[in-house]
């Protein structure tokens, strides 16, 4: 039995998951390949991973700066925790965060290309404009000018760069809340983040970045945060 809970804290970093983890085996009476949490194992586990999560910021982005802050983590009804030799798995987490932004005109200028990229990329890979076309968008997003450029994406890049140019504030904050499955395999210390709801005001988020941006700032933060609490980093 001590060795059993050994080769779990080994494998989930003697973390709050390996405190769940080494539990379970006791009550499925050895068996570790169907073993799964109880509702008492699960609320321990959640509440400790919820302790080290909650109130804490992580910094995902330094030019502008974006961090993003935990302000609360909750289990969805429904959502519990299962696991084996392989893996750890926690369903129905939702996150309440609040994005924080900060920089200057060029700062914000970058983010604005960044998402002018990100949605060129997506226009070609649907089959909507070609390659060429989102090249033009890229260097009008950066300023310079592209006669050649396509009207559809040349118009789209134009109302970007506007949007850059009217944030005169150096700060700007908005709130994401989204639920999530995490995932930690055996021997990997990276937590993988799977989103299935994410939510925040697009017409406001849109001012500043792309909310497909905005998504892939929160999956690192939480990714990144996990995994610290995971592998017992997080202080």
């Amino acid at each position: 039995e001590a060795q059993t809970e050994s080769t779990f804290a080994k494998a989930y970093g003697g973390s709050p998951f390996a405190r769940a983890s080494a539990i379970a085996p006791r009550r499925a009476m050895g068996n570790i390949l169907s073993a799964c949490c109880d509702d008492a194992t699960t609320k321990m586990a959640f509440s400790e991973m919820k302790r080290r999560l909650e109130g804490t910021t992580k910094r995902v982005n330094a030019s502008p700066e974006v961090h993003v802050t935990f302000d609360e983590v909750t289990l969805q009804e429904g959502g519990a925790i299962t696991f084996n030799v392989e893996k750890f798995n926690l369903k129905g987490v939702h996150f309440k965060t609040t994005v924080k932004v900060e920089g200057d005109h060029e700062d914000f200028g970058r983010l604005a290309k960044r998402s002018v990229e990100q949605k060129a990329q997506q226009k070609i890979d649907q089959g909507g404009i070609s390659g060429s076309v989102a090249a033009g968008a890229t260097r009008l997003a950066s300023g310079v000018s592209s006669a050649a450029s396509g009207s559809k994406i040349s118009s789209f890049a134009s109302m970007v760069s506007d949007k850059a140019k009217a944030v005169t504030a150096r700060t700007e904050h908005f709130s994401v809340e989204c639920v999530v499955n995490l995932t930690k395999e055996f021997g990997c210390e990276e937590v993988a983040v799977e989103v299935r709801e994410f939510n925040c005001d697009k017409a406001f988020v849109h001012k500043i970045m792309q909310v497909d941006v905005a998504r892939q700032f929160i999956e690192r933060a939480m990714s990144e945060k996990a995994s610290e609490v995971a592998t017992r980093k997080a202080k």
